[in-house]
């Protein structure tokens, strides 16, 4: 009776494994026999991918900048406590988000987050949630820094391991009294995030596809057991261990 189940099983993953290698022996022989188009494909995907970013980015920056303009905006950095401001600062980081997803001029990509800064990088408050109330993002994104210091609206892909983040962020400065007082920072959503994604994978894609008219030869590994050797060798071993 074990015989048997034995000899079911092996049959079942010898067909399995045929099946598999069939099909990724098709799959492997049509990518490599049209490398160069497999090739110019990727980089079309990459050129792609990269002009959907920037103008995303670009399309939210020129929004943000409308909005750091207006007094509700800047009247964040002008309350009297810490509390106020942050207080403040979420309430109109929730009206701005409304309005984010209601604007025509962003109405492709949904904005989840609408965060304000203070002049030293310090977060004030964000929509929906008292988190990164207090954090210090200036120390964990030098380009916050660099945003404050150039008062120029610009975009920023965050990718901080410690923070599980890799978000694709746009800066607005606000003024108040003719000085930075913080910036206005808007997160596209994960449409654009996937872009960001399908970017790095197209970018390897265009490197793997390279490497074979690259000249270069490395040594064949010694080959692997034979697949008829391996399972005779596993039911030797099952025939004779205790069961």
């Amino acid at each position: 009776m074990r015989w048997k189940i034995i000899v079911v099983n092996c049959t079942i993953v010898v067909v399995l494994g045929l099946l598999t290698f069939a099909l990724l022996r098709t799959s492997l022989l049509d990518v490599l026999a049209d490398r160069g188009s497999r090739r110019a494909e990727a980089e079309r995907a990459v050129r792609s991918a990269n002009t959907l970013l920037e103008l995303e980015s670009l399309r939210l920056e020129r929004w943000l900048a409308e909005r750091a303009s207006e007094e509700s905006v800047s009247g964040v950095f002008a309350a009297g406590t810490l509390e106020a401001r942050s207080e403040s600062a979420r309430f109109q980081a929730n009206r701005l988000r409304d309005a984010a997803n209601k604007s025509a001029l962003l109405s492709k990509v949904p904005i989840p987050l609408v965060l304000f800064v203070d002049a030293r990088g310090v977060a004030l408050g964000r929509n929906d949630s008292n988190q990164m109330r207090g954090d210090d993002l200036g120390r964990s994104y030098p380009s916050i820094a660099s945003a404050l210091r150039s008062g120029q609206t610009s975009s920023h892909v965050w990718l901080n391991r410690q923070r599980s983040e890799q978000l694709i962020v746009s800066y607005a400065p606000v003024h108040v009294d003719g000085a930075i007082a913080g910036l206005l920072i808007g997160w596209l959503g994960v449409v654009v995030v996937f872009a960001l994604n399908a970017l790095t994978y197209m970018v390897m894609a265009a490197v793997l596809a390279n490497l074979g008219s690259s000249g270069v030869r490395t040594p064949a590994p010694p080959l692997p057991e034979r697949f008829g050797g391996a399972l005779v060798a596993g039911a030797r071993y099952v025939r004779h261990s205790p069961v």
